[in-house]
């Protein structure tokens, strides 16, 4: 995944040891990532910001609160979707006609740069009600932006999943 703006890259075990002192956050492919740290408030702030434009259906308000090389994993396992057109794609994919969404977080857990959550998904899926649990983890930078979220989930038993969602063969 792309690093933050401010990200200096970095490598070594004296690293992993900084990285519980002196704020490094991990990413894929096992590069350590040295970053300014959000405060627990921008987080609270960017996840209240995410859930509440997206219920309100705000889409402005919700592309705004992600940072414009957003990496997403949505879900893991599926197809990789990078920037602001991904985010633009999944608004249109998540509200098209028959399709509609609210998301409800359960419980949040911050550390570091990170926000993991339990959310409850309901929606409407061609014009059929739907409930799922999903976990979601977000990286948010120190500017409050969502750089990266990872989401795991699955359909629904009897259902299956949109095509958006799966990596095609």
């Amino acid at each position: 995944p792309p690093a933050p703006p401010d990200a200096q890259e970095s490598r070594g075990l004296g690293d992993v040891y900084k990285r519980q002192v002196y704020g490094y956050s991990i990413g894929c492919k096992s590069t350590i990532r040295r970053i300014k740290m959000p405060t627990k408030e921008v987080i609270e702030t960017t996840m209240k910001n995410h859930f509440e434009s997206w219920n309100a259906k705000d889409k402005d308000r919700w592309i705004a609160n992600w940072d414009e090389n957003v990496v997403m994993y949505d879900p893991v396992g599926g197809p990789d979707k990078q920037g602001i057109a991904a985010l633009e794609d999944t608004w249109e994919n998540s509200f098209k006609d028959g399709h509609s969404w609210k998301i409800e977080p359960a419980f949040m857990q911050i550390c570091e740069d990170q926000a993991a959550l339990h959310v409850k998904n309901y929606g409407i899926v061609e014009n059929e009600p739907i409930e799922l649990d999903s976990i979601e983890i977000y990286w948010i930078n120190d500017a409050g932006k969502v750089y990266q979220v990872q989401t795991y989930f699955g359909p629904p038993e009897g259902r299956t999943l949109d095509p958006f969602f799966s990596k095609k063969d």
